[in-house]
């Protein structure tokens, strides 16, 4: 198979999508450290953590590492939801699945940052851009 077949193919997309989400959405939050941790903390509460008593510092971090390993382990298993779908199914079927996972992980974009995060948007629009193409032109072919 040649390169340019290969790259028409939306279980490749699919394959490639599902390793950057976990690699940098994934196991990045996953392994956050104390440093980057007080970072976290306080761009997410600012000065109420700032101003806050070393006790209550440490409940806000615990409270900022729980949500970033819950983020990183979904996003892991959104990467293996998606990889399910390349392996598991093929034809039209495939195609039908690489749109819905493209989509998908755009819906998740939205939802896990609580708001229009238009940096969290625009990173996973592009890696769901392929899958979503590359499926939706599958189908027309099928036609």
């Amino acid at each position: 198979m040649d390169i340019k077949a290969a790259l028409m193919e939306p279980k490749t997309w699919m394959i490639v999508s599902s390793v950057v989400v976990v690699v940098m959405l994934g196991i990045g939050p996953m392994m956050v450290d104390s440093g980057d941790l007080a970072d976290l903390a306080e761009g997410e509460f600012g000065e109420f953590y700032t101003n806050a008593s070393d006790a209550d510092k440490e409940t806000i971090e615990e409270s900022v590492e729980m949500d970033a390993y819950f983020f990183g382990a979904t996003n892991i298993a959104l990467a293996l939801f998606i990889l399910g779908f390349a392996f598991l199914t093929e034809g039209t079927t495939r195609s039908k699945s690489a749109v819905f996972c493209g989509v998908s992980l755009i819906l998740w974009a939205i939802y896990s940052q609580g708001e229009l995060d238009m940096g969290a948007l625009g990173f996973y629009s592009v890696v769901s851009a392929p899958m979503i193409i590359t499926g939706a032109l599958d189908l027309k072919e099928d036609e």
